[in-house]
Parts: C-alpha cells; sequence; structure tokens
C-alpha cells in the first residue's frame, strides 16, 4: 500500500544497450572491472561511479574493450553507475 501523500515514479529505459557491458564483481572490493563485450561498439565511453548521496566519487574513460578500475580507497558502501556514450 502507498501511503496518502505519496506517489509512485516511473524509471525510463536508458539509450545504452546493457549487453553491450560486462561490469563485476558485484560486490567489488579492490577493483572493478568493465568489459565492452561487442568489439563494434567500442567508442570512447565515459564510467561516472556515484555514492549512495549521489556525489561523483570517480571517472574512467572507457577506451579500451577491458578496463580496470582501482576501487580499494573507496569507503564500504553502496555505489551507483552511469555509463555515457559519444563524449
Amino acid at each position: 500500500m502507498i501511503p496518502v501523500n505519496c506517489s509512485t515514479l516511473d524509471v525510463q529505459a536508458t539509450s545504452v544497450e546493457q549487453d553491450n557491458f560486462e561490469i563485476y564483481p558485484n560486490p567489488f572490493s579492490t577493483s572493478v572491472t568493465i568489459n565492452i563485450e561487442n568489439i563494434s561498439q567500442l567508442n570512447v565511453y565515459e564510467l561516472n561511479i556515484y555514492n549512495i548521496l549521489g556525489n561523483e566519487i570517480a571517472m574512467n574513460r572507457l577506451s579500451d574493450k577491458k578496463t580496470i578500475v582501482e576501487t580499494d580507497n573507496f569507503p564500504n558502501g553502496i555505489y551507483y553507475y552511469k555509463i555515457k556514450t559519444n563524449i
């Protein structure tokens, strides 16, 4: 049940095909690996990582098929990511 003063939200789909990327491990501890699956889609991408408060804590350019981002200096917590294309 939704309380009287609350409304629902709708999340729109993104234009990036998620099948093009593989991000692991989840959860991560010391590093996270990003693979671009379809090499014909290899472009310059940007990976932004945000903490639970929405603050950007890391930005990496993804211009290779495989990129490893060191995360051992991240505090424990929940993180969100966004991949931008055509930057």
